[in-house]
């Protein structure tokens, strides 16, 4: 049984840099929130302003590294690097976690200087991946293997990610753990008017409607899915297409939307808060993404029984299956119209991939089995430096 007394009074601090709102995002609070729970004192590393907002609106200290940018810059990076460092040393901290690569390579080095007792690192996916150049590459690969010295432990979200880590020697075997994401149920179970709310949309009751929710830039393949609501669209008029979320590529994508005439036969709503809401509206939920690390969006489908159509990719193999959903290759409008119309046109189908994803959901990927292994680890871990000695102004472990 944990011995959640080791977090009492703890001082904890989670970095996640300008990283725009999306399921690392998620991941942080629930994290932060199971720490306040079991008595900790959580502190949040965060320049965005939705970040900001709802660290603020929970009640949690929130520390700006302005310099601390999502492109390489030598000079700001040394600058944030030196902030951290400066922070870390004024607050001893017990624990830095740390989220997402720019992030997680500056954060976990100056943590470390500064005399941190514990420091974690969450690996989300990498910031090279099957796009990415040779130049990328080594230069994203060289910074891991560097940051991995400086830190206690590694989460990876995934297998294939820590296959990689290891493969290409970023980290030590004994640093690596797997610990896959999970989803907070409860999000999903408050009462819901799903026919007002598919009204309000502008859906009519015998209209589908299918949905992606996601961040308008690049890893997230926008463009496919817009072209594969017009071919979906236009073999079935009753079809009404969704993109959820906002980012670089929204305004391009809207100027897309219109060249191709599909005028609101698609819906492009930007960022909007009440996602729970809006999955619980959808028929068909899609993913085609490029590269994930485990999206929190398609668990989230799964959390709904949603019958999905997935990239079959590094991330989403590993929710799902031919058993549970409908892998596509990536890039392939064509490939997710004929999904969408075998699903319409088979709802036996549809139902029986919605209802074993819901399954798989309950046995791997709930949020409460997520905190109960991270909390697993950070108390090993907490419980071992404690025993150690440790420089003075390394943190409260130390009497």
């Amino acid at each position: 049984m944990m011995n959640t007394s080791i977090f009492s009074e703890k001082r904890v601090f989670h970095l996640i840099g300008d990283s725009a709102w999306g399921g690392d995002t998620l991941y942080l609070f629930a994290l932060a929130e199971r720490m306040r729970k079991y008595g900790g004192e959580v502190y949040v590393g965060s320049t965005a302003p939705e970040t900001i907002r709802v660290a603020r609106e929970k009640g949690f200290p929130v520390i700006k590294i302005p310099a601390l940018r999502r492109e390489i810059s030598p000079k700001h990076d040394l600058l944030a690097l030196a902030h951290l460092f400066k922070v870390c040393r004024e607050t001893r901290f017990d624990l830095v976690h740390t989220h997402t690569s720019k992030p997680g390579v500056v954060g976990r080095i100056a943590a470390r200087l500064a005399g941190t007792p514990c420091v974690v690192h969450t690996i989300q996916g990498f910031a090279f991946h099957n796009y990415s150049s040779r130049l990328t590459r080594i230069v994203y690969g060289n910074l891991e293997w560097l940051a991995g010295h400086f830190c206690d432990l590694a989460i990876s979200v995934n297998q294939e990610d820590r296959a990689t880590a290891l493969d290409l020697r970023l980290i030590k075997p004994s640093k690596i753990v797997t610990v896959t994401n999970g989803v907070d149920t409860s999000r999903f179970q408050t009462p819901f008017d799903r026919q007002a709310f598919r009204h309000s949309l502008g859906v009519a009751e015998d209209e589908v409607l299918i949905g992606y929710i996601g961040r308008m830039w690049p890893q997230k393949d926008p463009q496919t899915f817009i072209e594969a609501a017009k071919l979906i669209i236009d073999q079935r008029p009753k079809a009404r297409c969704l993109f959820l979320g906002d980012g670089p590529l929204l305004e391009e994508m809207r100027q897309l939307a219109a060249r191709l005439g599909l005028g609101d036969r698609l819906l492009l709503p930007g960022f909007q808060r009440n996602v729970a809401d809006y999955l619980r509206s959808l028929d068909i939920f899609v993913l085609n993404s490029l590269w994930e690390g485990m999206p929190l969006a398609l668990l989230e489908a799964m959390c709904v029984g949603l019958p999905s159509i997935v990239t079959d990719i590094k991330g989403n193999r590993e929710c799902v299956d031919p058993s549970c959903a409908m892998l596509v290759s990536p890039r392939s409008p064509v490939e997710i119209k004929d999904a969408v119309l075998r699903l319409l046109d088979a709802p036996v189908l549809a139902a029986s991939l919605g209802a074993q994803a819901r399954r798989r959901f309950e046995e791997e990927f709930t949020e409460e089995r997520m905190l109960r292994e991270t909390f697993a680890l950070y108390e090993t871990l907490l419980a071992r430096k404690c025993r150690e000695p440790q420089p003075a102004a390394a943190g409260s472990c130390v009497p």
